[in-house]
């Protein structure tokens, strides 16, 4: 990694890291964070959220500002977008005639109902009908809003 600093709590806001986790006896938390940034580098994900020894870290690469949250492309479906890179053919249009994203995102997971969750980048397809990249969130096709988790930037 070439350099470091903290992603901020601008408009992308950092609950989308851990979006989607807040639900009946899972209440929102606030959790240490770092994010990384570097040059030519694959997005990674890695932390824990279980009680109180719950952190996060995630590496991006510097291209993410224009790739990813210049698209509007931050936060799909509640959850951080890393990286994302148009569907071949290029400009073919999605099922609500927007383009087509392929986009890694970071998802959070239980092996156990009450295990503590971990993180995974899932790379799925989406149709993004109406990026705003000044809220650094894609509108999608049916996308529900999920529950935000705060998170400490460092």
């Amino acid at each position: 990694m070439a350099g470091s600093g903290g992603l901020g709590p601008g408009p992308l806001g950092l609950r989308a890291v851990a979006g989607g986790l807040a639900a009946p006896g899972r209440p929102a938390a606030l959790v240490p964070f770092r994010c990384r940034v570097g040059i030519a580098v694959c997005p990674q994900v890695a932390g824990v959220l279980g009680g109180r020894a719950s952190w996060c870290e995630i590496v991006l690469d510097g291209g993410w500002l224009l790739d990813v949250w210049g698209r509007g492309l931050a936060v799909v479906d509640g959850q951080l977008v890393v990286a994302a890179e148009p569907v071949e053919p290029a400009g073919s249009p999605g099922a609500g005639g927007g383009p087509r994203w392929s986009v890694l995102a970071v998802g959070w997971g239980s092996e156990s109902a009450r295990g503590p969750l971990t993180p995974r980048l899932v790379r799925r397809v989406i149709d993004a009908i109406d990026a705003d990249p000044l809220a650094g969130r894609a509108a999608l096709a049916g996308a529900a809003e999920g529950p935000e988790l705060a998170l400490m930037g460092t």
